[in-house]
């Protein structure tokens, strides 16, 4: 998979919170449920954006009309941290 080389260096979270008008603790509720924009983690508590990703969420917010359904959501390829895709039922007793 090839992507294209953004040049404009990566938007930080206030960056990002003026250029969407939201609030800094708001874009911290969106990237812990899924909902904002692709970030990178520079270090344990540094975000960053890519441009490119800012502007294709927001692609995908766009709407024609307001009863016009949201996109679906890509879901997640493996399961949450902690369950399993098995049973974790045991066998019954005979």
């Amino acid at each position: 998979m090839t992507q294209s080389v953004d040049s404009r260096p990566l938007a930080t979270t206030d960056d990002f919170c003026e250029f969407a008008g939201v609030t800094k603790g708001h874009a911290a509720q969106m990237r812990y449920a899924g909902t904002g924009p692709k970030f990178v983690k520079i270090t344990g508590r540094q975000v960053r954006y890519r441009w490119s990703d800012i502007e294709e969420w927001l692609d995908s917010r766009t709407r024609n009309r307001t009863d016009d359904p949201p996109a679906p959501r890509a879901r997640p390829t493996t399961p949450p941290v902690g369950r399993s895709t098995l049973s974790t039922r045991r066998p019954a007793k005979t």
